[in-house]
């Protein structure tokens, strides 16, 4: 967005849950607007919505199982985002508590597939391998990605983990 926040500010819940983030830059204009609107104890839905942009882009993310399922952009002339498939396994990044602006490490789970949409075309674009320990936490985590030349999916990377 080019301008650094003049002012941010957070709404809690009565859980001491963030509710509702509003940034202000210096021109005065709301920059966007958060609100994660809860059902029980779980978000449910999370909504960033961009109010400076007359056009009015929205952001919609999606949870399902405690799992981050969908990252949706709508604008007035497309809908496109990417969604998220996971296996039964303990995601370590969980229990980090890392600042995490779009909850991609907040899921209970691992990422297994990741697909991107466009209107109603979707392609899988990222796979995920994962090996575990007893106790069901990954040791290894291999990224394969779709290459466009050859529809084939080629490594990205790997990832060893320590505990």
């Amino acid at each position: 967005m080019g301008a650094e926040a003049s002012e941010k500010t957070y709404l809690y819940d009565a859980n001491g849950r963030i509710a509702k983030t509003n940034v202000i830059y210096p021109s005065g204009a709301f920059a966007y607007r958060n609100e994660y609107p809860l059902t029980g104890n779980k978000v449910v839905n999370i909504s960033l919505e961009g109010l400076t942009n007359p056009a009015g882009t929205h952001y919609r993310v999606q949870f399902e199982n405690n799992n981050l399922t969908e990252i949706k952009t709508i604008t007035n002339t497309d809908t496109y985002g990417y969604r998220y498939q996971y296996d039964e396994n303990i995601n370590p990044y969980v229990h980090m508590n890392w600042p995490d602006t779009w909850f991609y490490r907040q899921s209970k789970n691992n990422i297994a597939e990741e697909k991107f949409f466009l209107g109603d075309q979707v392609s899988v674009d990222m796979k995920y391998e994962y090996k575990f320990d007893s106790d069901g936490f990954p040791v290894e985590t291999i990224q394969k990605e779709r290459d466009a030349a050859t529809n084939n999916f080629i490594v990205r990377s790997k990832k060893v983990f320590k505990y």
